[in-house]
């Protein structure tokens, strides 16, 4: 058949397919908020680096940039700004390219019928939809691998029906396509080798002359591929010598190994639930009764290769990733599986039901029944595929927490979450308007999350009124510690923010990333404890308060826990340094020279201490909200401790006016008349001039 040919008899349902495939991966493309791994695709995009210098400098040993590099190029050369759509567009299109790629395929060699049935289970695969629609890894790696995999078999069936030796053109395209695989995540290596042995052990079936001529362009392969990939395989042959000395090398993120690999096939196929686990069935059940004696024989060659590196490839990647892993694993690391698995699935589905249907002659044929199943395919993951469509996060859903935190919380309150890294990378991009969202101390790994008894500096956070919510997204290390229960004594209130989506996904169990369905599910559900000011009232009259406060609308919130860009680094240790000095006894510096005088090992205790302080910063409308819980007027003192970065800053507060000295921590003591109920105090300095206040009290 020609490719005219073919394009006259399939033209149509492919393009449909195509559009199905599209739809599903374009719709609402830039909606979902980006999550961990993609943010870093959003900032290297927008960084000034160039590609070249991004390739060459790029630091990471366990992963290789190719789509990092492809990501940024196409944002940056089609688009008019680098955002959520723009770096996700190189993804939904390989995603499109990858269905019609496979199913044109299947049509090719196994007819129409089964080709639809195909290109619509592809469209609507939870499992490639998903990661189609993400600037990451793995589209890339399944478009990539979707190539070589076909190729590889092609040339294989090409061997054993001709048994001569390939040319250097084709043994330049599937070099090529190696590298490209190879270079897509470091989990596709032993995929390749394993495709790469095939060839290999086909080769030395073949007369001698062909067969050193196939061995060579078999061993140029891998010397261009080994010179391509030298840098990734020297660190990943350093990090298993390092682990077999005994030698930590890294934190391996993921899952028990023993959880993920069950889930892996059925979730591949639609889901981890009935529908997945009844397809692999079925599909097994169809190839057990395809291999029995006396069908096995009239199999095609195509066919017998196609299930024999598909078991040979799922054996392997089970294998490598169980023992390499060292126990802990995730689904996407299986990524290479799925081109083929999904091929070799519909293929034997359509083979069991030509079986069926020659032995049993009826009026249901062939094709009228992968027609049903098409059809049953279609109603079956069209639903989980519109959920995907429309997740509002995976799984945290930033932009509805932000929403209710600007809503919800008044303006000027400090929230803590509990995982550190939040506040300065997901919700930086998505940080609300009105309130701050900032962490205590790093609770990253579980050691130091012990040693530095970050519950107990948390709980004093709020105690002492620096922070008046708390935000529970990841309910970190609660495996090891067990449930933090002491945010639901305090706290007196207590909403839900639920990604409905994401919780359909996950009781439905086609969450198709590992945070949709870890033991908790708090990044589906999360949780913010909050106090009314009523709340805050009562809890300060049971400490035997007569007066209360709280930051209110137009301050600025500053964590410089990192250098920041033109602080010099002497000021920022000098910042820190006051900061755990104060931190420790409440106690300021009387001068400089001070620091000077003080031994080294408690400079850096106070240091050490003192980066992860919290700063409020003054504009020209900032209010403090004072509530005076008495019947009468009272006159309290309002301790304001603060530090001037930029040169001295002549502060008005109300109705006094106190100096800040650049470099060094001072605490004022301003009388304030308060009258009963909630008092606002204006805070205002000078345009163009930076105070950092650590702390307001009564």
């Amino acid at each position: 058949m020609t490719i005219r040919e073919f394009i006259r008899r399939n033209g149509l349902w492919l393009v449909a397919v195509a559009l199905l495939a599209g739809g599903a991966r374009f719709y609402q493309l830039g909606e979902g908020v980006l999550r961990a791994d993609e943010l870093n695709r959003f900032l290297e995009g927008r960084s000034p680096v160039g590609l070249v210098e991004f390739w060459r400098d790029w630091s990471a040993p366990d992963q290789v940039p190719l789509q990092n590099v492809f990501c940024m190029w196409v944002a940056r050369q089609f688009f008019p700004e680098v955002n959520e759509y723009s770096l996700r567009v190189p993804g939904a299109v390989l995603g499109v390219l990858t269905v019609l790629l496979l199913a044109g395929w299947v049509a090719w060699h196994y007819g129409r019928s089964a080709g639809i049935f195909l290109g619509i289970w592809l469209s609507l695969n939870p499992y490639h939809l998903h990661e189609s629609r993400e600037a990451y890894y793995y589209g890339m790696l399944m478009f990539n691998g979707a190539c070589f995999s076909l190729f590889t078999l092609e040339m294989l069936v090409r061997l054993q029906r001709t048994k001569e030796a390939f040319g250097w053109f084709r043994w330049g395209g599937w070099t090529a396509l190696t590298i490209l695989f190879s270079a897509s995540h470091m989990s596709t290596w032993i995929y390749a080798v394993v495709f790469g042995m095939a060839l290999l052990l086909a080769s030395l079936r073949l007369p001698v002359p062909a067969r050193w001529k196939n061995l060579a362009g078999l061993a140029g392969a891998g010397v261009a591929g080994a010179l391509v990939m030298q840098r990734w395989i020297i660190n990943a042959v350093s990090s298993v010598l390092a682990v077999r000395s005994g030698k930590e090398v890294g934190i391996f993120f993921g899952d028990r190994f023993v959880d993920v690999a069950p889930r892996v096939l059925p979730m591949y196929l639609a889901s981890f639930g009935w529908l997945g686990w009844t397809l692999l069935l079925l599909t097994l059940a169809s190839a057990v009764w395809l291999w029995m004696p006396a069908r096995a024989k009239n199999l095609d060659r195509r066919y017998r290769l196609l299930s024999q590196l598909t078991g040979a490839s799922v054996l392997a990647m089970f294998l490598y990733i169980g023992i390499v892993g060292r126990g802990v694993a995730k689904e996407t690391f299986f990524s290479s599986l799925w081109p083929v698995l999904l091929v070799w699935a519909a293929v034997t589905l359509w083979k069991a039901a030509q079986d069926l249907c020659a032995r049993r002659p009826s009026a249901i044929t062939a094709d009228r029944l992968m027609l049903a199943g098409t059809a049953a395919v279609f109603l079956s993951l069209a639903y989980p595929a519109w959920m995907i469509m429309n997740l509002d996060g995976k799984p945290t859903p930033y932009r509805q927490i932000r929403e209710w935190l600007d809503r919800e919380l008044p303006a000027g309150t400090t929230v803590v979450v509990d995982r550190w890294i939040e506040p300065w990378v997901e919700m930086d991009i998505y940080a609300p308007s009105n309130v701050f969202v900032t962490f205590t101390i790093p609770d990253e790994p579980f050691r130091q999350y012990v040693d530095s008894d970050w519950r107990g500096v948390t709980r004093r956070a709020f105690e002492t009124g620096e922070a008046q919510a708390f935000l529970r997204l990841l309910r970190n290390h609660e495996k090891q510690m067990g449930e933090w229960e002491w945010p639901q004594r305090f706290f007196k209130q207590r909403a839900e923010i639920v990604n409905e989506r994401a919780l359909w996904l996950r009781r439905n169990k086609y969450s198709v990333m590992s945070a949709l369905h870890e033991a908790n599910t708090n990044r589906v559900v999360s949780h913010v404890f909050y106090n009314t000011d009523d709340d805050w009232k009562d809890y300060a009259r049971s400490r035997g308060k007569s007066a209360f406060l709280l930051f209110g609308a137009g301050w600025d919130h500053l964590k410089p826990w990192r250098m920041m860009a033109g602080w010099p680094e002497q000021l920022m240790q000098l910042l820190w340094i006051q900061a755990g000095l104060f931190e420790e006894d409440g106690r300021t510096l009387r001068d400089l020279d001070e620091v000077n005088r003080m031994p080294q090992d408690e400079a850096m205790r106070h240091l050490n201490r003192g980066r992860w302080a919290d700063y409020w910063v003054p504009g020209a409308q900032s209010r403090l909200r004072i509530f005076n819980l008495t019947e009468e007027a009272l006159t309290a003192d309002l301790h304001l401790t603060g530090m001037a970065m930029t040169g001295p800053v002549r502060a008005q507060v109300g109705h006094a006016e106190v100096e800040f000295s650049p470099g060094l921590m001072r605490t004022h003591r301003i009388p304030v008349v308060l009258q009963p109920g909630e008092n606002e105090i204006p805070v205002r300095i000078p345009e163009g001039q930076l105070l950092l206040v650590r702390r307001a009290a009564l």
